[in-house]
């Protein structure tokens, strides 16, 4: 090896001292870079997955509330109470404007009535 060094010209063993010198520093620097960038980008991910999850608990929470406040609505509305626990609802349910007129408005008077209330859990 050291007779084979000797054989070389100056400008081919500055070249080979270069590589020797530049790769291992090229190699360590990229590996640096990358495991950083790998880092940052996962933490990002994170966040972002964090801040998906976050809204879509605040979505499922509000259909939640609605759900209640529509099922509470049914359970103290008096004309879909009679005709549920009826024996003959086909009588009850002839009133065609109960469904159209009648029970659309009593509905949003009763939610309002119920978001205005303070929530008991």
């Amino acid at each position: 090896m050291k007779s084979f060094l000797n054989k070389l010209s100056i400008k081919k063993k500055i070249i080979l001292y270069s590589y020797l010198v530049v790769t291992p520093t090229m190699l360590l620097i990229s590996g640096f870079l990358f495991i950083k960038n790998y880092k940052e980008n996962s933490r990002n991910q994170i966040q972002s997955n964090l801040k998906t999850v976050s809204s879509l608990a605040s979505s499922i929470d509000m259909i939640q509330a609605e759900v209640i406040d529509l099922s509470t609505y049914i359970c103290i509305n008096t004309k879909i109470n009679s005709i549920l626990t009826s024996s003959n609802p086909g009588e009850l349910n002839k009133d065609v404007r109960l469904w159209l007129n009648d029970a659309p408005m009593q509905m949003i008077s009763i939610l309002s009535l119920l978001k205005a209330l303070p929530q008991v859990h």
